[in-house]
This record gives structure tokens, sequence and C-alpha cells, in this order.
């Protein structure tokens, strides 16, 4: 046996022995236990705990971390990672599997294989890999209770406590982590319990206690790169409850350790933003000098980003500005700190109420921000305040513009517009010249981020940023307005008309209407000249959109922006401007509101004797004179209707969690009232969007019960018939004939349409067998294939046991990079088809029609 390794040796004297004795698990010798221990050991174990630890390693260099959040003690990846190692994962559980039945001595109760509890315990670490986590609990349960005297029930329950962690069942997590405070704990475990401990934690964002975990997990951590990612772990948790001082050193240790060239620089960036006052000469230095060095190119956005920081809190903000600007020109491919850099300039401008500028920048942000941030809702609807702002602002520019145009002789015009054209000719042509010497960057820079800086004047035309602005927001509906008969300018040489619609949507290019292309062409004189309001008509429709962008701006400063100041300026411009107006009684008592909040009794004493005297039966005028008015149930159903509507804009907006808020708030201020089923339904089809199917239809189901009788119970129940039983929702578009039925747990097929020629069929079968047999082994799928009428073929892979696992081939497939890459590009289509539904699909070749089903159903 001369050559033969010790391993090899050992593997083959037990297999002989196995030939020559016929070595039972049955019977409890000195050979049997020999044998069956060392093939369990080397055969069976040592592949499948190798695999787990080549899956975990393939986890962890495909991970990417995002040092914005405070990093994860664990990588686990997500769900695409965690398909991503089935694999690795499904061969430790096969392997463990085999060693458990087929080298199992369990005789008179007693375990003679010393194999048998690490297999179990593989099988629960590797489910937990695959996001299994109900096979996890159970394997780890079992070892947990099964070997009770055995050191590996601790690493079973420290396995258990990340389990529940992960599925956020804390209490269930807590009880794990509390069985090992024992004294018999092994010690060289100590520094995985005090992780684990930190990680239930920082989970629930009880930063005080995992602060404290993460220190007793140093001091029993020996691995230089572990105690680098605990420590920077631990600097951010200090960040995050507001100590700077101690993130700073905590920060200050990380470098100390020698980490990794990108967790250095982290180090270095949160130490700087986490400066808070004193002597930053020092940092500022290091960091002009990295922003100097090139092997810190992709990090330069970062980098300024930090000085603009330091800057700021010093009360520098020109330099601030400055540098936030060269951070999102010098971004390079971070998207996530583009949107911080516009996101931060945005707010800068917020707080010193130049509105306009502040809207390009936050809606620079939105598209470029993660829509998964928890801020994101709050980013968009300041965005959406602000745009309706701007357009308000903008709609009284141009016509104010407009109808000083109309009071000059014609040849005046004509020279006023060409003026005007020069002005954006020059324009372009040095954004031109400057988009040349700097085209790399160009494509870096915010739409309009330069708003209102072109050019001195403010007047409307003479500034292309607000007619770009014009141009592409108009084209949003932001609804109608229909003004009040019979309004008047105090100048009685306008004369009152019949009022309009005012619908946004259709004022392109801020009332510009004709459609021909000369018309909309900023340097042809007509774009202008059209819209000269040089008839009565005109006028009185200029003034209409003056009076209702006032109104409207009035109301965003104060309800949207909480801005008194600027709202007493825009009602009182309004009042002011014109006799009357449909708004002028609602104008006057936000006034006297507004003045009463600042304590000015005689200027809301003022604008209360306007509601009382000029509109005495208004429902403002009861309001001033009781203030219980409100009870009143008329009142109350127009307070209602108008909290709808602000609720349903809600919606629009898809700032879903606010419907919510807002439904269940309708619901105690409400009651009794007519529009409580719209809420319930605003508020279940707004679960429908951010919770469970589960959630979704209890609250459908509720909506029904309480409102038997109401449409919205109609629609609901039609809702709730196709989610349980499959039956489609009337009123939605079908385009298949046939009548499909949805069922979750249903037996499912993959179906995989290839087209009839170009295709070699075979290689394709290959190529999928061999993906089932490398990602999906331990699920026993089978290939088969058929032909459709029209020669499209089909590749069928069955059965999965329910939606969610044929969904989960659905994706995997679509992620895969290397085997399947030989027969993707000729896919028609894919598609998960209940085993119910399949014979359907194939007798009438329904691929359209069940493709629209399964795009509604299941995508």
């Amino acid at each position: 046996m001369k050559g033969i390794s010790k391993h090899k040796k050992v593997t083959l004297l037990a297999f002989v022995a196995l030939i020559l004795l016929g070595c039972s698990t049955e019977k409890n010798s000195a050979i049997n236990r020999g044998y069956h221990n060392v093939t369990a050991r080397y055969n069976g174990y040592f592949n499948a705990k190798e695999s787990v630890n080549e899956g975990v390693r393939k986890l962890n260099d495909s991970h990417k971390e995002n040092y914005e959040e405070i990093l994860p003690i664990y990588v686990y990846g997500d769900e695409s990672a965690a398909r991503s190692v089935y694999p690795q994962m499904d061969r430790a559980i096969e392997k463990s599997s085999y060693v458990i039945n087929n080298h199992s001595m369990y005789i008179k109760k007693v375990e003679y294989c010393s194999w048998i509890d690490d297999s179990y315990f593989l099988i629960g670490k590797a489910s937990f890999y695959k996001k299994d986590f109900e096979k996890a609990e159970e394997m780890l349960v079992y070892v947990a209770s099964e070997y009770k005297e055995d050191q590996i029930r601790f690493d079973a329950m420290l396995w258990l406590a990340r389990t529940y962690i992960e599925s956020e069942e804390f209490s269930n997590a807590r009880g794990y982590i509390d069985k090992c405070n024992v004294d018999e704990f092994p010690e060289k475990k100590l520094a995985e319990l005090k992780a684990v401990k930190a990680d239930f934690y920082l989970k629930q964002e009880n930063y005080e206690s995992a602060a404290k975990e993460l220190k007793n997990a140093l001091e029993f951590t020996k691995k230089r790169e572990d105690k680098a990612r605990l420590t920077f772990i631990l600097a951010q948790v200090y960040k995050e409850s507001g100590d700077s001082k101690n993130a700073i050193r905590y920060y200050d240790a990380v470098l100390k350790l020698s980490p990794e060239y990108e967790m250095g620089f982290y180090a270095n960036i949160h130490s700087a933003l986490a400066h808070e006052g004193g002597n930053s000469g020092p940092i500022k230095t290091k960091l002009k000098e990295m922003a100097k060095d090139e092997k810190y190119e992709e990090f330069f956005d970062q980098i300024y980003y930090a000085l603009a920081e330091l800057e700021l809190k010093e009360n520098n903000k020109e330099k601030g500005i400055e540098y936030l600007e060269l951070s999102y020109e010098k971004s390079i491919i971070n998207d996530d700190q583009k949107a911080k850099s516009f996101n931060r300039l945005a707010d800068i401008y917020f707080d010193d109420e130049l509105y306009i500028l502040s809207q390009n920048y936050y809606d620079s942000t939105v598209s470029f921000v993660d829509k998964s941030q928890p801020e994101y809702p709050e980013i968009l609807e300041r965005r959406n305040s602000l745009t309706r702002l701007v357009k308000d602002i903008l709609v009284v520019s141009k016509e104010d513009s407009l109808q000083h145009l109309s009071t000059l002789p014609k040849a005046e015009q004509e020279r006023v517009v060409d003026d005007i054209i020069s002005e954006i000719i020059a324009d372009e042509e040095r954004i031109k010249a400057e988009e040349e010497a700097n085209a790399l960057n160009a494509q870096n820079t915010p739409t309009n981020s330069k708003i209102n800086q072109g050019t001195s004047t403010d007047w409307y035309f003479y500034n292309e940023s607000t007619i770009a602005f014009g141009k592409s927001e108009f084209k949003k509906k932001w609804g109608t307005r229909k003004l009040e008969d019979n309004w008047r300018r105090k100048n009685k040489s306008s004369t009152a008309s019949n009022g309009f619609d005012i619908d946004y949507g259709e004022l392109e290019d801020l009332g510009i209407e004709d459609t021909n292309a000369t018309s909309r062409d900023l340097k042809s004189p007509r774009y202008y000249l059209q819209n000269i309001p040089n008839s009565k008509s005109k006028m009185n429709k200029s003034h209409n959109r003056i009076i209702a962008a006032l109104y409207d701006l009035g109301l965003v400063y104060k309800e949207k922006l909480n801005d008194n100041k600027q709202a007493i300026i825009t009602f009182e411009d309004l009042v002011t401007r014109y006799d009357t107006s449909k708004y002028h009684v609602s104008a006057y008592y936000q006034l006297f509101r507004m003045f009463t909040e600042s304590n000015n009794t005689a200027r809301a004493n003022e604008y209360k004797n306007k509601v009382l005297k000029g509109f005495p039966k208004s429902q403002y005028a009861k309001l001033i004179q009781n203030p219980s008015y409100l009870d009143n149930e008329k009142n109350q159903a127009s307070d209602a209707s108008m909290f709808y509507e602000k609720t349903y804009q809600l919606y629009k907006e898809k700032l879903f969690v606010r419907v919510i808020n807002n439904s269940s708030k309708a619901d105690s201020t409400y009651k009794g009232n007519d529009l409580l089923t719209k809420f319930h339904y605003l508020k279940a089809q707004s679960l429908g969007e951010t919770d469970s199917l589960t959630v979704y239809k209890a609250a459908l189901e509720t909506l029904i019960k309480n409102y038997p009788d109401s449409p919205e119970a109609e629609v609901a129940k039609r809702t709730l018939a196709y989610l349980t039983k499959g039956e489609p929702v009337a009123g939605k578009e079908n385009e298949s004939a046939i009548n499909y039925k949805f069922k979750a747990d249903a037996k499912h097929h993959l179906i995989i349409i290839l087209p009839k020629d170009g295709v070699d069929m075979n290689k394709a079968k290959i190529a999928v067998s061999d993906f089932n047999r490398k990602y999906y082994k331990s699920d026993e799928l089978k290939i088969s294939s058929t032909v459709l009428n029209n020669g499209e073929r089909l590749i069928i892979v069955k059965a999965f046991n329910n939606v969610f696992k044929g969904m989960d081939y659905y994706k995997s497939f679509d992620e895969n990079t290397d085997i399947l890459n030989t027969i993707k590009e000729s896919v028609i289509t894919k598609f998960a088809i209940s085993v119910s539904n399949y014979p359907e699909f194939y007798k009438a070749n329904d691929i359209d029609g069940y493709q629209s089903f399964f795009d509604i159903n299941y995508k």
C-alpha cells in the first residue's frame, strides 16, 4: 500500500472490513463502530462540511458591503444570493442525509456513530443558508434536544438563535440565547455567543445593548479581520446613537487593525463625518490629499461629501455647497452617493426658502435614490409639494410676463421677443461650450440644476430653466379647478368672463396649446406672440390662471411646507390683486387662522371681519362664530371629503403608509360618514401594496363585513373571489377565453417555450437538466418536452409543490449566468403553470392568453 495516503488507507481498510465481515448498523461491535465512524466522517461528513464552507465562501465573495448602513455582523445574502448556493447546500444535505441513513448505529437508545449529531446539525445549517428556516429550525431543535449532554447542543442553540433572529421571532431567539448563559458554555464559543447577542439587539435597533455586546465579543475575538469588522460596526452603532466621540475612537481603532482597503477608506470617511467641532484642519488636509490620489478616484464623490459636511458644520455654507457640487460631478458609479449629495443640496436650499432650486435637487434625488430607503416617501412627498409650488410660481410669472407684453406696441413686443431669443441662443452656446469642455462630467450634472442662476432677471421668458421645467412638468395631470363667474380686477379695465376649467395637464409649455412644431420652438417668435392675451377673453383666462395658481401656492406654503410667512404674502397678494374670486373667502379664513396663531390680533380681526361681513352665510363664517361647528354633520362631511381627496392624492403618489394612517384616522374622526367605505377600500389596496396576501385578504373581508351593501364591498368581493378561488375580477381585461384558476398551494410546472427552428432541443434539455442537477438536486425534478400546433416547442420542468417553489425556480432561471446561457437568448417566454391549468393551456395553444394571466397573477 506504498504511496497511498493515510486517509485513503483508513478508508480502504474499512471497506475491506465491510466486504469481509459485512458491517451491520444493528450490531454493536468494535469493527462495526470503527467502520461506520470512519466512513461517516471521511466519506460523508467531511465532504458535507466542505460543501457548506464552499457555499459560505461564495456568499462572502459575492457580498457587496454598504458602508452607508450599519454593516451586518453575519453575511447571509438575500433570496437571490441564497439561490446561488443551492448546489453547495443541497450537496451538504445529501451527504449528511446519507451519513444518517447508512451509518447511524442507534442501538438500545444509544447512538454509537459519533457523526450523526454533526450531520443533523449540518443539514440545519445548510437549510439556514438556503433560507429554509422551517427546515433549519426542525433539524437544530432536534440536535439541541436529543444531544443534551453533548457540546454540540450549544452550536445548535446558537444557530437556532440566529434562525429566529433572521425570522424576526425575537422572543424565541432570546430563549435560546438565555439557555447558552450557563457555566458549562465552552469558552472557545464565547466570541460567537457575544456576536449573536449583538446581532439580536442590532436587528431590533437597541443600540445601547448592541454596543455592550460588541465590546464583549471583541474581548474574545482572535482573528484580525473579524476584530476589524466588529470594531467598525461598533463605531457605526455609536454614530447612530449620537455618540460622535466614541464613533471616532473606534473608527480610528479600525485603522490600527490594518483592515482591507475599502473598509480602511470608509473608516477615514466616517471618522471625518462624525467630527463635531474642534480643530478639523488635520482631517481636511487628509481628505484633500486623498482627493488628489488617483487610487481613490472611485471614492472622490464621498471624499468631497465629507469635506462638504465639515464646512457646513463650521457654517461655511458657500464652500460646503461647492464641495457638494463637486461630489455629484465626480460621482462615477455610486448612485447612492449621488442621491445623498443631491438630497443634501436640496435640504440646504429648502431651509433657505430657495424653493425652485430645492425642487430641482429633490427631483434629482428621486431619480437616483434607492426606492426601498425608509426616507424615500418623505423625499418624494417634498419633491411633489415643491413641484406643485414651482408650477404655481411659474404660472404666475408667465402670465404676468404675457400681460406685460400685451400692453406694449406690436413693434415693441417683437423687439422684446427677439431679445429673449437672443438670450436663449447665447445660453445654448455657453452650455454647449461647457459640455464640450467637460464631457465626462456632463452626464452627472442634475437636470436643470442651475435654475435661476443663468440670468439676473426674474422675467419669465428670460429664464430657460423655467420654460424647461414647464415643458416637462406640465405633461402630468394635476387635476382641474373651475373658477367662479364674474371675478374682476380692481382695475376696472378688465371685465369679467364666464370663467373656465384649468387643467394643468393641458397647459403644456405653461399654457401653449398650439401643437404646431414652430409654435413649440423656443427660438421661434410665434412661441411667445401667440399666447399674448391680446383680447378680452384671453386676458380673462390669463387672470384666471393667476388666481388659481396664487391660491394653490398659498395652500402649498401653508399645508405642505409649514411656511406661514410666505403663505400670508401669497394669500394677501391674491386678495389685494383682485376684488373677488371663488377663493377669496377661503383665503381670508386662512389669513385669519395664521394671524391668530401668531397672536397678531389686529390683523386676525381684519380678516375675520372680511369673512363675517362679506360672506356671512359661508361655512367659514360659522367656523369663526362657533369653533365647535366642526362637530356639525354637514361641516364634518365637507371636512371628510377634503380629507379623502388628500388621502386619495397620497394614494396616487404611492405613499401607501400615509394612506393607511389617514384611513385609520378617518375611522375615529368621521364615524358614520359615507366616505368611510372609500377610506377602507384605499386602506385595503394600500395594504395589498405593502403587506402580505393574507393581510390584504383580511382587509377586504373587513370591508365586506362592515359595509356589505356598498359599491366598494362589491368590488372587494370580486377581488377576494379572484384571490381565493382564482375567479377573474369583473372588469379586469382578460386576453384569454379560458377561465384559468389561480391556486397558490397547487402543484406547478415551469414551461419554457422555444422557437420551432434554430435551437437544438436535446442540448436545451441537457442544459436545463444540468441546471436542475446543480441547483435543485434535492427536488428530484423531471423534464419532458412537446410541440405546440404552431411548431413552437415546450420544455416542461415538473413538479413543484406550490406556486412559491415554482416561482423560486423561475427567478433562479433568470439569475443563472453559466449553465443556461446557451439557451436563454432563444427562450420566447417561460412561466409557471398549475397542473390543472396546463391541459387547458396546451389544448388551446394559448400562449398569449396564459402569459397575460401569469403576468397579472404570478409576477
